[in-house]
């Protein structure tokens, strides 16, 4: 039973090491999100060049499960890569949608927290919302709410 878990890790990370550094990355474009802030009675516009790269779509049987593309997307995020992070994320959320699992509550705050830093608000309450049914309040949670609150 030890062998066959260590195994099925084996497999495991090397799916998602393939996937991780494989190259193939699709074409890039440029996307300015515009944001209006207003501090203390003052109006003003940040505009933010965000890069996406997207990569050609998996072949079928090939797709990483909702917590390894969260795990993908987590990577990316600590790498400051939240371009890179975002459509991993994207579909992490999707396949974990409505599991309750902790991975799922994970997923959720941390799409939030990619969209929020590429200065795109949608649906960035929504998801803190799900995280904290899932998780329970967290000190992180909050931070991003407050700031989503007042930013977006």
């Amino acid at each position: 039973m030890l062998a066959a878990l260590l195994v099925a890790g084996v497999v495991a990370g090397g799916s998602l090491a393939y996937f991780l550094t494989r190259g193939g990355q699709g074409p890039s474009r440029v996307v300015t999100h515009v944001r209006t802030v207003t501090t203390q009675g003052r109006i003003t516009t940040v505009e933010k060049p965000v890069t996406i790269t997207t990569g050609p779509s998996p072949s079928p049987g090939s797709e990483l499960s909702g917590a390894a593309l969260n795990d993908a997307g987590y990577a990316k995020m600590q790498a400051g890569d939240f371009a890179g992070a975002l459509p991993l994320l994207e579909r992490a959320v999707e396949k974990l949608q409505s599991t309750g699992a902790l991975t799922e509550a994970y997923a959720s705050y941390n799409l939030a927290y990619t969209r929020f830093q590429l200065g795109n608000c949608d649906g960035v309450l929504d998801l803190l919302d799900r995280a904290e049914s899932i998780e329970g309040q967290k000190a992180a949670i909050d931070r991003l709410r407050k700031q989503a609150q007042e930013e977006c």
